[in-house]
């Protein structure tokens, strides 16, 4: 037999052992036995708040409690571990500077314990506890074993409104951390330097809302309506995704325009959380409006709401452009999309003067945009030639000497040519060159679809000496906010307040009074124009911002040195602003110049963008692809190849060599072209060829012709011709001579130079100096011979005349004497006869001769 009894043991008066005695009797007897026990008082435990092993109850006789705690949300002060001896606890391992006292604990609390947070908005929390004689070295902020900050700024060692402890945490709400619980570790130290922590309590985050609103369903870039035709108007949807979980759950929707009108939305299906609601507007709401969406949830009093600006564009009517003489618009008829454009042609390449492309802007609604009506005039194609348009672009002839090239919507220029102007002396357009002898247009890539465009922005600012700052989340996000209100303040961050782009990742540190400052500014529509995003962030970094901090914010329980609220924010000048701008796209293209494109044949993708492929190289692809370089070390005749075939021998080049002095070669020097490809040397105004030499010539000719001064005629015109009575045929005063080009100059009838000379041929030297090229032609006069005529045949008739008139004096005198000579010849005649007789003698023969004499 086994027999058990129990009775409550009594302590002696004296000592802690107790003899018992048991006496069994049947019927055999009787036997008797003892046994000695020693008997302790137990140990009454205290009932301490949250610590869950001292809620009252005894603990027994040499019991020990050890690593005591407290619940979630308290620090421990006192002792960690107590014993139980004979009835009195004994308390050890104390966390203060009492050597022995009983343990109390703390509260830590979160607020708000409960929150419902919309996505994307900004949420702080506040872990605080009342003061103590213990310090905090540090507080981290945990989600379960995660830990997202750790606030070190403060040493929390005196008092602040009637509590030691307080840390903010900061953070955007993201639907990832929906239903997180989050709670801070306190690390502190005991007087004794003993190293402890404890967590707080913990806080649910709620994040719900809309997510987004999105805007799909048209098939172009924008969506585009016809005010007069509803058949030429583009439908669209408006798509609303909404956070729409189990806890918090949704109770309602509703959406508005901007005139208060109720917009309803259909309700979808709901994936993950989200649920989808669209709205498709009837044809007379599509106009530019205001959608304002607002979620209610059960269990919580706020409405978290979500606006978006859908924009709605017209397209433009073509017929609606300005009349232009001998101009065409194209397109000339029909409707033109937004941004989308019409250019002005002007025949015979002439050039436009005004406003020579009209565009379909967001600022004209509906209107083209032609701010002067343009005039077609003169000749920009007539020294140079016309320019060949860019494949998808498209030419534009600012004044007789420049150009500038553009490329269609939906595409981007590749490169930096971008515009180009005449060289009147060398009748060649300044983006011929080496690289490109044929002067192509610059090529246009296609746009592609655009992912994400974000730029990061880094600055520096400059505090008070002796101030500090951003040694808190909400600090950082104060600083944000002051920030962006001096943004604004200065007309600038437009596009986030027209919500085409949002401030995310905003990081301030801290050195001594220095502050750096990162952020990211996102571009959240229009992704399709880079120039929402870049345009803002040129402004920003040429800005400067300078603003006052409210110093009240989040403050550490140290009290600053400044007993000031506001503290005043330079822009540090020695720390210069940057940017940087990186644009995702669609698989299969590439950011270039922060546009996502497809490269045309012909360039490649390399350092980032679009380039034209150079000598050597080819690419016959529209890809991202880089160029292909020749094999067999072969080459290609010029850049922005496009097929292998276009690759050949080194051997079988020719590169153009120098162009003498006053001279212009085309192909240009340093181009490529085949042997034997003929190259063309244009002289510079005032020089040309040697005369009958070519002005086309081999390219590897062992040398090129020179340029020669011309001589000049210009001051020979035919009026002066005719004073200097030179013959005109074969003398053109707007053509010059050419280097030993004869030039035959003639008198006009009856005139001659000097010596009686009608006609010289005069030789051009153009190698020496300007002096040496005039021509002089010299004046012609009239015959000499012809005066000597005259003069002779007025002397002879003079002769004549005064011979006949002697004559005739002689005759009458002749006359006179024979009629006197008769009347003495009669008285004579016997006395002369007398006289011959007597010398004759008696000969007869003598008298008869001498008579005859005498008559005679």
């Amino acid at each position: 037999y086994t027999i058990t009894l129990s009775f409550a043991a009594a302590k002696p008066s004296s000592g802690n052992t107790v003899s018992i005695g048991v006496s069994i009797v049947n019927s055999h007897g009787t036997m008797t036995s003892s046994v000695s026990v020693d008997v302790y008082n137990k140990c009454t435990l205290p009932a301490i708040d949250h610590i869950s092993v001292l809620s009252g109850g005894t603990l027994d006789h040499n019991g020990v409690l050890s690593g005591m705690s407290c619940d979630a949300g308290y620090v421990l002060q006192g002792s960690q571990k107590v014993t139980c001896n004979d009835g009195t606890l004994t308390y050890s391992e104390s966390t203060t500077s009492t050597a022995s006292s009983t343990p109390k604990c703390i509260g830590f609390n979160i607020q708000p314990s409960t929150s419902l947070v919309q996505v994307g908005d900004y949420e702080k929390l506040t872990c605080e506890t009342a003061a103590s004689d213990f310090n905090v070295s540090s507080i981290e902020w945990k989600t379960g074993s995660t830990t997202l900050w750790t606030d070190t700024s403060a040493k929390l060692n005196s008092t602040e409104n009637g509590r030691m402890y307080k840390s903010v945490y900061g953070f955007e709400a993201q639907i990832s951390e929906n239903q997180k619980d989050y709670y801070c570790k306190v690390n502190y130290k005991d007087s004794g330097n003993k190293d402890h922590s404890s967590n707080s309590n913990s806080a649910k985050i709620n994040i719900a809302g809309i997510n987004e609103i999105t805007v799909t369903g048209y098939s172009g870039k924008y969506i585009e309506v016809d005010t007069t035709s509803a058949s030429n108007s583009e439908s669209y949807t408006v798509t609303a995704k909404v956070y729409s979980m189990s806890a918090p759950a949704l109770s309602n929707l509703t959406a508005k325009n901007e005139k208060g009108d109720v917009i309803v939305f259909t309700a979808g299906s709901t994936v993950d959380g989200v649920q989808t609601y669209t709205y498709t507007p009837a044809e007379a709401k599509k106009i530019d409006e205001i959608i304002t969406i607002e979620a209610s949830y059960n269990g919580f009093n706020n409405k978290l709401s979500k606006s978006q600006k859908v924009h709605v564009y017209k397209f433009c009517k073509a017929d609606s452009l300005p009349t232009v003489a001998d101009g065409t618009w194209n397109p000339a008829t029909g409707s033109i999309n937004h941004f989308g454009h019409a250019t002005l042609s002007c025949k015979d390449g002439s050039f436009a003067v005004g406003s020579s492309t009209a565009i379909c802007g967001q600022a004209t609604r509906g209107i083209l945009n032609v701010p002067t009506t343009p005039v077609c005039q003169g000749s920009a194609t007539a020294k140079c030639g016309t320019l060949m348009s860019p494949n998808n672009g498209y030419v534009i002839y600012e004044n007789a000497n420049s150009a500038k090239y553009y490329c269609d919507d939906g595409y981007v220029m590749v490169g930096n040519l971008t515009s180009t102007t005449c060289n009147t002396a060398s009748g060649s357009w300044s983006h011929v060159s080496a690289e490109n002898p044929d002067g192509d247009a610059p090529a246009c890539s296609k746009k592609a679809t655009t992912n994400s465009r974000v730029a990061t922005i880094t600055t520096g600012y400059e505090l008070p000496s002796g101030e500090t700052y951003c040694s808190t989340p909400a600090q950082v996000h104060h600083f944000e906010e002051t920030l962006v209100a001096a943004m604004v303040a200065k007309g600038d961050l437009t596009c986030r307040a027209n919500s085409t782009c949002s401030i995310d990742s905003f990081t301030c540190t801290a050195t001594s009074n220095k502050l750096k400052i990162t952020y990211k500014l996102k571009q959240e529509g229009n992704l399709d124009n880079p120039h929402v995003l870049t345009d803002q962030v040129d402004t920003i970094v040429k800005q400067t911002y300078d603003f006052n901090l409210d110093t009240t914010v989040a403050k550490r329980s140290v009290p600053s040195r400044s007993k000031r609220s506001t503290i005043s924010v330079k822009q540090d000048a020695t720390v210069k602003t940057t940017s940087t701008v990186v644009t995702s796209c669609a698989s299969g293209s590439q950011s270039s110049s922060n546009v996502c494109v497809t490269c045309p044949p012909g360039t490649g993708f390399t350092n980032g963008a679009c380039a034209t492929c150079p000598r050597g190289q080819w690419n016959g692809a529209n890809d991202n692809t880089p160029c292909n370089t020749c094999t067999n070390s072969m080459t290609t005749l010029k850049s922005g190849s496009t097929s292998a075939n276009d690759c050949t021998r080194v051997q079988d080049v020719c590169t153009v060599k120098s162009a003498p002095a006053n001279g212009h070669l085309s192909p240009v020097p340093g181009s490529q072209v085949n042997n034997n490809v003929m190259v063309t040397l244009t002289c510079n105004t005032g020089y040309d060829l040697q005369y009958s030499i070519a002005s086309s010539f081999a390219c590897n000719d062992a040398a090129y012709p020179t340029c020669f001064r011309t001589c000049d005629l210009s001051t020979y015109t035919p009026s002066k011709l005719e004073e200097l009575r030179v013959d005109s045929a074969g003398i053109n005063a707007n053509q010059p001579l050419r280097h030993l080009q004869a030039l035959k100059v003639n008198c006009i009838s009856n005139h001659n130079f000097e010596s009686s000379i009608n006609s010289k041929t005069l030789t051009c030297k153009g190698d020496g100096t300007l002096e040496d090229t005039k021509i002089t032609i010299p004046e012609c006069t009239k015959d000499d011979n012809t005066t000597l005529i005259v003069i002779i045949v007025l002397v002879v008739l003079l002769g004549v005349a005064v011979l006949l008139l002697f004559l005739f004096i002689f005759i009458q005198w002749r006359k006179k004497r024979n009629d006197s000579y008769k009347r003495r010849s009669k008285t004579t005649t016997l006395e002369l006869r007398r006289r011959d007789d007597e010398q004759a003698g008696p000969s007869g023969n003598t008298y008869q001769n001498n008579a005859r004499e005498d008559n005679v």
